[in-house]
């Protein structure tokens, strides 16, 4: 292994075994391998629909009095759940495009003209 691994493991439930501390070495060299990534054979999602409370200021105006005063609305949110193993696979990957984004935006800085 020449780094260290670039995924954390989870404890949220899924129908898959969760990893432990004693899978991180095998997780990653199977996530660092890119014949076995190809061949894995990706779980769907398990989705859970969500609603959260969100609150914003109101649009009267920013006044002294209203600024303790929050509209309260519900904000539907779909969460969804990788499988352990598939997830560590995401974030592996995830982690090398920002390292590349980043090694990128070095190079050719963006500006923002707005």
């Amino acid at each position: 292994m020449s780094k260290a691994p670039t995924f954390k493991l989870k404890q949220y439930l899924h129908f898959t075994d969760q990893l432990v501390p004693a899978d991180v070495k095998w997780v990653h060299k199977y996530v660092s391998d890119p014949e076995k990534v190809k061949q894995h054979k990706f779980l769907p999602f398990i989705h859970r629909p969500m609603k959260q409370r969100r609150f914003r200021r109101p649009k009267e105006g920013p006044s002294p009095k209203n600024l303790n005063k929050r509209a309260k609305t519900i904000k539907p949110r779909s969460i969804n759940y990788a499988n352990h193993l598939d997830r560590c696979i995401y974030s592996h990957y995830a982690s090398k495009l920002v390292e590349a984004y980043e090694l990128q935006l070095k190079k050719e800085p963006l500006v923002n003209n707005a």
